[in-house]
C-alpha cells in the first residue's frame, strides 16, 4: 500500500478541513454559551438589583419603624420618670403630713389624758363632797329624829 503524494495532501486536506469545521463549530458553540452566559448574567444582575434594592427600602423602612418605636418609649420612659418624681414628691409630701397628724395626735392624747385625770380628781373630790354632804344630812337627820323622840 503505497500512498501517493496525492493521496497524502488529499487526506492532509480533509483532516485540515475536518479541524477547521470543529474549530468553527466550537467557536460558534462557545459564542453562543457567551451569549446565554451574559444573557443570564444580565437577568441575574437585574434581579440582584431589584432584591438588592427591596432588601435596602425594607431595611430603610426598619429604621424608621425603630426610630419611631425608640421615640415613642423614650417618651413614655420619659414620662413614667415624671410620674414617678411627682409621686415620690407627693408621698414624701403625705409623710411629712402624717408626721405631723401624729405628733398633734399624740399631743391631743395628752391633752385629754390630763383632762380625764382632772376630771376624774374632781369627780373623786365631788363624790367625797357628796358623800361628806351626806354624812352630813344623815347626821342632822338622827339629830332632828333624835331631838323628836
Amino acid at each position: 500500500m503505497e500512498f501517493q503524494l496525492k493521496d497524502i495532501l488529499t487526506i492532509l486536506a480533509l483532516i485540515v478541513t475536518f479541524i477547521g469545521l470543529l474549530i468553527g463549530v466550537l467557536k460558534w458553540a462557545l459564542s453562543e454559551l457567551n451569549k446565554q452566559s451574559a444573557s443570564a448574567n444580565k437577568s441575574l444582575e437585574k434581579v440582584m438589583t431589584e432584591n438588592y434594592q427591596q432588601m435596602t427600602n425594607t431595611v430603610r423602612e426598619l429604621k424608621n419603624e425603630f426610630h419611631q418605636n425608640k421615640n415613642k418609649h423614650e417618651e413614655r420612659l420619659n414620662k413614667i420618670a415624671n410620674e414617678h418624681w411627682e409621686f415620690k414628691a407627693y408621698v414624701a409630701d403625705k409623710y411629712v403630713k402624717k408626721e405631723n397628724w401624729l405628733e398633734h395626735a399624740v399631743s391631743l392624747e395628752r391633752k385629754v389624758e390630763r383632762i380625764g385625770n382632772l376630771l376624774s380628781k374632781e369627780y373623786k373630790d365631788l363624790f367625797h363632797d357628796v358623800s361628806d354632804i351626806k354624812g352630813f344630812i344623815n347626821s342632822l337627820d338622827k339629830q332632828s329624829s333624835g331631838d323628836k323622840k
